[in-house]
């Protein structure tokens, strides 16, 4: 099984605790400030890990759909962890997608996010030299 990784480091000037609170309020937050997102429900748990999400979406007059699954939340450490496991945001090659998201300090009382993004592909392929 090939598996593609992405990580990746943004820094604000908000302090850590401040920038996870509005990561907790994603699910209130997300559909005011990206046009595309019409919604964000529970469809299974109760928002700790397990917990499913059904994200709607608009795109290009259509609607269509995103599910997450809460894998870890660690509220001392400012860490979510989810999964992408099933809508428009999954290729047909892949089971899940993983994100790991920490919030460390950064200079000057600021922050720095961490996002690292795991992708197991469902199909093997081999490079040709």
């Amino acid at each position: 099984m090939a598996v593609f990784t992405f990580e990746d480091e943004i820094t604000s000037t908000l302090p850590p605790a401040k920038l996870y609170n509005a990561m907790k309020d994603a699910d209130s937050l997300t559909p005011k400030i990206i046009d595309d997102v019409k919604s964000v429900e529970i469809v299974e748990g109760n928002g700790g890990p397990g917990t499913i999400k059904k994200l709607t979406i608009v795109e290009d007059g259509e609607t269509k759909f995103i599910l997450h699954k809460v894998e870890a939340i660690d509220e001392a450490n400012y860490a979510y962890n989810y999964s992408v496991v099933g809508g428009v945001a999954l290729p047909p090659t892949a089971e899940k997608i993983t994100f790991e998201t920490k919030l460390v300090e950064g200079p000057n009382g600021g922050s720095i996010g961490k996002l690292s993004m795991e992708k197991p592909s469902l199909s093997c392929t081999r490079w040709r030299q």
